[in-house]
């Protein structure tokens, strides 16, 4: 039987969302101690949501609000004297547990005393026991970071990363693998994943030496496995969901890839891609048991980069 595969992509939030939204819940009266946080945030890149600067003077508050709720990829709850006090705050906080969002509460504000402390977390309502709660911001930027992708470090540069990172919008790619292949993959225990490999496209970059953003154009070579992973019981399809970030102005150079531990089956599998019209890149065979591939879609051309390999391109969105 032929093993068919197929590629699509898919707009996500309408292509219009920051990769990893972070929803903050909080109580006006704690502004000063958020300051803080944000500024933090800042520093890092990471994208957030927050009330007074998300919400402008004649737009439809609640509605604003909703849809911030719905786009979060997390919430972090800013627990302080005042906001436990605040009905608002656990609205919010309930908006989001309700839509399974993961919650990060990080508690501030309080004496440094260790009885006062635990006290008011023991109040807290019961459901909020079933997160971890963060007492040090440096811990909260990193479990914050987990849930906006996990690109945080794509560049080894700190500043690069806070330059790079709010200015990436993110596009859905669904891998379908049809009839039997399904079967054959999911018993090989494939990892699925991709690399990132630069923020734009190398024959662009190089007519444009006078671009102030070009830094952001350096070569990052991330690999990302994916887990969203799916298995439809009654037919002989699996879906493999990719969220990829994608430079709103540069788009993104990429490449897909399998993970296999079996050597042996390596060259069932290229074989499979291949007669499917993948094309699978020899010159990255010296990765340890990955098969990277390319994509043969309109929406990918597939371009060389400066090392000469080639890769797939993701128009800017």
């Amino acid at each position: 039987m032929d093993r068919k595969m197929n590629i699509w992509f898919e707009p996500l939030h309408g292509l219009e969302q920051p990769v990893g939204t972070t929803f903050i819940c909080y109580s006006r009266k704690d502004s000063q101690n958020v300051e803080k946080i944000l500024h933090k945030f800042g520093s890092r890149g990471i994208p957030y949501f927050i009330d007074v600067e998300g919400i402008s003077g004649g737009e439809m508050w609640l509605h604003k609000l909703e849809q911030a709720l719905d786009n979060a990829s997390c919430g972090v709850i800013v627990l302080t004297p005042e906001s436990i006090k605040s009905p608002w705050v656990w609205f919010e906080t309930g908006e989001l547990f309700g839509k399974n969002t993961p919650i990060i509460p990080f508690i501030m504000g309080f004496s440094d005393k260790k009885d006062e402390i635990e006290d008011s977390i023991r109040d807290l309502p019961q459901f909020i026991h079933q997160f971890p709660i963060v007492k040090d911001i440096d811990h909260l930027i990193k479990v914050v970071e987990t849930h906006t992708l996990n690109i945080s470090d794509i560049f080894l540069d700190e500043k690069l990363n806070g330059k790079v990172l709010p200015k990436l919008k993110q596009a859905k790619l669904i891998l379908v693998l049809e009839d039997d292949a399904d079967r054959y993959l999911l018993n090989r225990r494939l990892k699925f994943g991709f690399k990132i490999v630069r923020f734009g496209r190398w024959d662009f970059i190089v007519n444009e030496p006078h671009n102030l953003d070009i830094d952001e154009t350096e070569r990052a070579d991330k690999i990302i496995y994916i887990d969203k992973l799916s298995h439809e019981k009654n037919s002989s399809v699996l879906k493999a969901e990719y969220i990829l970030p994608v430079h709103k102005k540069w788009g993104l150079s990429f490449k897909l890839f399998l993970e296999c531990y079996d050597m042996k089956e390596i060259n069932k599998i290229t074989s499979i891609l291949e007669r499917n019209g993948f094309k699978v890149d020899q010159k990255e065979e010296g990765e340890k048991n990955r098969i990277f591939f390319l994509i043969p879609h309109e929406k990918c051309r597939i371009v060389e980069d400066d090392d000469g390999t080639s890769n797939n391109y993701l128009y800017p969105v």
